[in-house]
């Protein structure tokens, strides 16, 4: 019997031992020898083929027992209940899969400015609404997304801040207008703790070209850091004009 289960499993591709457990709970059928033993046939691989099947969509090996006593449509509503659990979970993992992918475009773009320093861009802010931690399909998108959410200072005095979260243009009543200009880009980052950071350097930066800003826009990439957690941005400080 061992080596015929062994023969059987391993073409199967499955442990002997689970043939062995199946055949316990009686999942399994075996033709018998004159002296007794267990041989298998066609219809004990098409049975291990089926248990198989069952256990790859998580269907308890008790469930599976009982099918042999349930109607065709009660095994149909069993494998549709199971495909719609097998649908949400896809969508889990999909969304799990594009969560990894912004945060290695975050971990890359982090890389990027940390090597290339602050530079002059063209950019538009993108459409954004105020961060409402009463509105529970905004947080839900903020956590599948935090490199989403925004950071505003405006001009001016650079006290004022605004936290916001991208979205889509027709989702909110925006009553600012944001055409394409001129940006100084660069790493941003903020340690919250003491409440440092490196936005004079944007200022200085454009200071000394003889540059007057606006509003600074800083878009969240990634936090690092101990035992002080620091807060990196990609830094966007907009340029007016040049003082004349």
């Amino acid at each position: 019997m061992g080596k015929k289960i062994g023969n059987l499993a391993k073409a199967l591709g499955i442990n002997p031992s689970k043939i062995r457990y199946w055949d316990k709970r009686g999942l399994i059928r075996f033709d018998r020898t004159e002296s007794n033993y267990r041989s298998f046939n066609f219809q004990t691989a098409l049975d291990t083929c089926d248990v198989m099947f069952y256990r790859d969509l998580s269907i308890p090996i008790s469930t599976i027992q009982s099918l042999e006593t349930n109607t065709n449509q009660e095994i149909a509503e069993i494998l549709k209940n199971r495909k719609m659990e097998l649908y949400k979970e896809i969508e889990f993992i999909e969304r799990t899969v594009n969560k990894i992918d912004n945060r290695l475009i975050a971990l890359s773009t982090f890389d990027h400015l940390k090597n290339k320093g602050l530079s002059e861009v063209s950019w538009k802010v993108p459409s954004f609404t105020s961060i409402d931690f009463n509105d529970s399909d905004l947080i839900q998108r903020y956590i599948d997304d935090p490199n989403q959410s925004l950071i505003i200072r405006y001009s001016k005095d650079y006290t004022t801040i605004h936290h916001g979260l991208i979205t889509n243009a027709y989702e909110v009543d925006q009553t600012d207008t944001f055409d394409e200009s001129m940006y100084i880009q660069g790493l941003y980052w903020e340690d919250t703790e003491n409440g440092q950071s490196n936005f004079d350097e944007f200022i200085e930066y454009c200071e000394n070209r003889g540059l007057v800003t606006g509003d600074f826009v800083a878009q969240y990439l990634t936090t690092s850091g101990k035992p002080q957690k620091i807060d990196y941005y990609i830094g966007r400080l907009k340029v007016l004009r040049s003082e004349t």
